[in-house]
């Protein structure tokens, strides 16, 4: 394989994508929220916490405890992740001629944000393996959440045991 940095002809700096890490793709991504969410809001604050609390260690068990049914690279897993929260988020980025989102709106969103966001870990991180390694997966992200006082937390209209069905 080539050195972690190889300088083109033209130029440009290849990087394995392993050597950026996933904090770069974090940040990048938590300067992106939408304006209502966005500096130092406890609301961006939180999702970055969230991301720092689960992202690494999820994707750590998915490598050395299951099996994925198609490879990934982690930060694909990451992008997912950030993906598909930002569908979560569509609904607060501003439009011209839309009027911004109500006090209240927003939140609300602050008050689910945790509920979310193990959503889209279930359905990005937990979701490239088999059935017996979502079992493993769910079980894993649990006691997590337990040791990090979110054992309430539960993914909207997911029942107590089955977050993978939540859909």
């Amino acid at each position: 394989p080539p050195p972690p940095a190889t300088v083109s002809r033209v130029g440009i700096i290849y990087m394995e994508p392993s050597a950026l890490g996933l904090d770069v793709l974090v940040q990048s991504w938590s300067k992106t929220l939408p304006a209502c969410f966005a500096g130092a809001s406890p609301l961006a604050t939180r999702l970055v916490h969230l991301m720092d609390l689960y992202l690494r260690p999820g994707i750590n068990f998915v490598r050395d405890h299951l099996h994925e049914l198609s490879p990934t690279v982690d930060n694909n897993l990451a992008q997912s992740l950030m993906r598909l929260l930002d569908c979560h988020l569509e609904p607060f980025r501003a439009r011209e001629g839309k009027p911004a989102p109500s006090a209240e709106r927003v939140e609300s969103f602050a008050q689910h944000v945790d509920e979310i966001f193990t959503f889209c870990l279930i359905w990005t991180v937990g979701a490239t393996t088999n059935d017996e390694g979502r079992r493993k997966f769910d079980s894993y992200l649990r006691s997590e959440m337990a040791s990090n006082g979110m054992a309430k937390v539960r993914p909207p209209g997911g029942a107590a045991g089955d977050c993978y069905s939540c859909c």
